[in-house]
């Protein structure tokens, strides 16, 4: 089956905008984990210090 120029534009448009959802959400679920890291890093920090003070 032959697609139309056309055809071919809203095909590529739609797999674009598929791509810029599955982009934005890679961002937002980075900064939730870069968030987390820093976190966890916090806390292990406190741990190591409450360590050596014993």
């Amino acid at each position: 089956m032959d697609e139309t120029p056309g055809e071919l534009i809203k095909e590529l448009k739609r797999e674009l905008a598929l791509m810029k959802e599955r982009y934005e959400k890679a961002l937002k679920d980075q900064e939730i984990l870069l968030r987390e890291l820093e976190r966890l890093r916090e806390e292990n920090e406190k741990l190591r210090k409450e360590r050596s003070n014993k």
